[in-house]
């Protein structure tokens, strides 16, 4: 008992003696992910405007990036335990050599040199090809005439309940890819080919990691904007205004007109006054019904 307890000091200890570095890192990462989400939002948008290296923003939105992240995980193992349990019924009336059949071929097929990483490679090539690269055609959506034509303006204008679905999607492709990047690193093998195969699933995995906040901030982070009134009366007499992005110089304001006419306006922080009146689906506002471009 003595021997675990001391064992058990030791490991807190040790991890105590770390914890700086896995605060800096973990830091860091969300200050990446939070600059990703931001940047490619404004992209969205069409804003043009200098982010800085340090700001608290970042910080709030790599944390909602997370967040949003931890509440897709719950999602995906409750679909992947009902998937679970309608296969399990006919699979448990099988006879046990049938069962164990497949299980085999899988283990003895990814076993063979090279099969694990080329499989990682492609699964990782076609989620970054057709999935996750998608969003970025999505710009300058907000003085633009037309959506992209492509599918992903779709699931831009689509609802919450088909935003979300489609985000565990991509959830669980990365996934897939991470899973067999493991399963390649545990390969006895140690062949130049493999030690390469490896860096470049590493490398591919590293791109999807990076292109999932993006799709966050493109897809679902920039899809509501908060409506204002009353904004600065002096310069803005429209009441179709909704705030774009909030600097502590200036503030960008998004005008639709009576006429259909849209356009960014820029306005000094310190002589405007917001009153937020609602939030909208600002994308579906303005390109409900309109054809995709040709």
């Amino acid at each position: 008992m003595a021997d675990a307890t001391s064992e058990f000091v030791e490991r807190v200890a040790s991890v105590a003696g770390k914890w700086p570095a896995y605060a800096g890192f973990g830091t860091f990462m969300l200050y990446l992910f939070g600059y990703l989400t931001l940047r490619f939002q404004l992209n969205t948008y069409g804003v043009a405007t200098n982010l800085g290296v340090f700001d608290e923003k970042y910080l709030f939105a790599g944390s909602r990036f997370l967040v949003y992240l931890g509440m897709t995980l719950p999602n995906l193992l409750f679909i992947a335990a009902i998937v679970a349990l309608l296969l399990a019924i006919p699979f448990r009336l099988m006879p046990g050599p049938v069962r164990e059949r497949p299980w085999r071929a899988l283990r003895s097929w990814l076993a063979q040199p090279y099969r694990a990483q080329l499989t990682g490679c492609i699964v990782a090539l076609i989620m970054i090809q057709f999935l996750l690269r998608q969003c970025l055609f999505l710009n300058n959506l907000l003085l633009a005439t037309c959506l992209p034509a492509s599918w992903i303006g779709k699931v831009l204008l689509a609802g919450d309940t088909a935003q979300a679905l489609y985000f565990s999607a991509l959830v669980a492709g990365i996934a897939a890819t991470a899973a067999l990047l493991v399963y390649a690193l545990q390969s006895p093998t140690r062949a130049a080919g493999t030690r390469v195969l490896n860096a470049l699933l590493l490398f591919l995995f590293a791109i999807e990691c990076l292109l999932l906040p993006i799709n966050f901030g493109m897809l679902i982070g920039s899809r509501w904007l908060p409506r204002v009134a009353q904004v600065n009366l002096d310069k803005l007499q429209d009441d179709n205004a909704w705030l774009v992005w909030d600097d502590k110089d200036v503030l960008t304001y998004f005008i639709l007109d009576n006429n259909g006419g849209r356009r960014l306006v820029t306005v000094p922080r310190k002589d405007s006054r917001i009153t937020v009146v609602g939030n909208d689906p600002i994308f579906q506002l303005i390109f409900a019904g309109q054809p995709s471009c040709r």
